[in-house]
């Protein structure tokens, strides 16, 4: 087998792998992934080790441009990463945002960070129409209650003994991350927050942040 063929094969098992290990399986599926993906290596004679390495290289999985990256999205961002385990790392030099997981959470996190997104920015301006100063304080005010929400979730989730993949898939992320960034010779530094002046509009958004959806419905 050439190193290309190989290289594809052992990504086929780490998408296996993922598939075996995501929370939105149901029990039957899992053991139907891992039941193939011990076959597979088996008949190629992969080890587990390779496997894991594959999955470290694709840990940085997205970067995403801060064109409209404001305050407000930034922490619904934030907060949308931690709940899908994965890690955020923004870069306000080169304007960029690049989100670590494993690829299909990274693809759920943003996925859920844009259906968050844009209700927010709907909300707020079926809130005050035709009055943008006011839907913008709306939005943050939106986006204070929306981060609220996802912690809940998080202590909830945190609290079920079920859920401790997806905190240990969060603690890992943010590992590669700040791994990466030492390997790059960066260093954490804190935003400097503005005091957000205290409005009507911005109290409003708060207590109409329960009109967000956290996730689509499927049906």
């Amino acid at each position: 087998m050439s190193t290309t063929d190989r290289t594809k094969l052992i990504e086929k098992l780490r998408k296996l792998k993922t598939k075996a290990e995501d929370a939105g399986c149901t029990e039957q599926e899992a053991l139907t992934f891992a039941g193939k993906l011990s076959d597979m290596m088996r008949e190629h004679m992969v080890s587990m080790a390779e496997v894991e390495a594959a999955e470290e290289a694709e840990r940085l999985a997205r970067e995403e441009g801060m064109k409209y990256m404001d305050a407000w999205r930034r922490s619904i961002l934030g907060s949308v990463a931690l709940t899908c385990g994965c890690y955020v790392l923004f870069d306000t030099k080169s304007k960029t945002v690049e989100l670590f997981g494993r690829p299909l959470n990274v693809e759920a996190m943003w996925e859920m960070y844009q259906f968050i997104e844009k209700q927010v920015v709907q909300i707020s301006r079926d809130m005050y129409p035709g009055q943008q100063k006011y839907s913008r304080q709306a939005q943050k005010g939106l986006g204070i209650g929306v981060c609220g929400k996802l912690r809940e979730h998080r202590e909830q989730d945190q609290a079920n003994p079920a859920n401790l993949p997806v905190v240990q898939e969060q603690e890992a992320s943010q590992g590669f991350a700040n791994d990466e960034m030492g390997r790059r010779g960066m260093r954490i530094t804190r935003m400097k927050s503005r005091s957000m002046r205290d409005t009507v509009a911005l109290q409003e958004g708060i207590r109409n942040a329960g009109r967000v959806q956290l996730r689509q419905e499927v049906g």
